[in-house]
């Protein structure tokens, strides 16, 4: 494990002026992809980013960027025809964007990350931190030795075992791991770890927008409500947290307009306008570089960041 050695195929990409593809997935990841980016010192012309779930990209400001969202008909399109359309997509842009051999920044090996390394112009691929996921022991893969039969679940499901300790979330000819806390990536050789330190460089890059309100509640992901009982959990967080205090929701309540403003009438009518929403491009782990936050929420990754940054995290059952 290192934090001052480079990764040699990043060391590559800057020789040889590679595409360098971040697929960034939740707030933390724009985090890890912005100190990737910084420590290493990548051009914004030799990065493409690729947002997820309608991930905010505001800080960064000259890198090329695209948003990919994955409609109904193109999770089961996907599942049925073994086929990634987003990885086409992402594959095309590349072939428009320069035309020259590309690594891809993945959280772990989804659909996706599978497509586009099997490019004959992906030179590798390399792991970010993304949370809970990054401190579990799973043990990498071999994707050459599954049967066609796990092949197929895989595809279907976009991974064949979530638990703890699986041998399917990480592909064992991943180039480096990268991370911020020393306990990352637990089964992992320590000479594929990376560990970053300059998280505080990021408040060059972005303005907080909750300097004042320390109180922050976490909604569960929406999959998490038996009979679909959202007003509930709303309805525990606002009671267990000071007014004046803001809700920041997880990526399924956010992922469009419409979903927003429907928990956000919601929230104002649940709490008299007490409590309001964390606007989109709020990213919490950066908001604890500026004063400390009492966080309210579900078991999540937030408490392992709070740790890191000297906030505090209050485990709530929301489910």
């Amino acid at each position: 494990m290192t934090k001052n050695r480079i990764p040699e195929i990043i060391n590559e990409s800057i020789r040889n002026k590679w595409t360098n593809v971040f697929f960034v997935t939740s707030p933390i990841v724009s985090v890890m992809v912005k100190m990737i980016i910084l420590k290493y010192k990548l051009k914004p012309e030799n990065v493409l980013l690729v947002s997820f779930r309608n991930t905010d990209l505001t800080i960064f400001k000259n890198s090329k960027k695209i948003f990919i969202t994955i409609n109904r008909f193109n999770s089961i399109f996907e599942r049925l025809f073994f086929i990634s359309l987003s990885g086409i997509k992402i594959l095309n842009l590349l072939n428009g964007f320069n035309n020259k051999n590309f690594i891809v920044f993945s959280t772990w090996a989804y659909r996706e990350l599978n497509w586009c390394a099997s490019s004959k112009k992906c030179s590798g691929h390399i792991y970010i931190e993304e949370g809970q996921a990054t401190y579990m022991n799973y043990i990498p893969y071999s994707r050459g030795q599954l049967s066609i039969w796990k092949k197929l679940i895989f595809n279907f499901k976009n991974r064949i075992n979530p638990g703890d300790g699986s041998g399917y979330f990480y592909r064992d000819d991943a180039k480096a791991y990268i991370g911020i806390n020393k306990n990352a990536y637990p089964k992992i050789n320590n000479d594929l770890k990376y560990i970053l330190n300059n998280i505080y460089s990021l408040k060059n890059y972005y303005k907080p927008k909750l300097l004042g309100s320390t109180n922050i509640g976490l909604t569960c992901a929406s999959r998490r409500l038996k009979g679909n009982k959202i007003d509930d959990m709303f309805l525990k967080l606002i009671q267990i947290m000071p007014k004046n205090s803001f809700i920041k929701l997880h990526p399924s309540f956010s992922y469009d307009d419409l979903k927003i403003k429907e928990s956000e009438e919601k929230i104002k009518n649940l709490s008299n306008e007490s409590i309001g929403i964390c606007s989109n491009d709020t990213i919490l782990e950066l908001e604890m570089l500026y004063e400390k936050k009492y966080i309210y929420g579900p078991q999540t990754s937030l408490k392992i960041y709070a740790d890191l940054l000297g906030s505090e995290f209050r485990k709530i059952d929301l489910y």
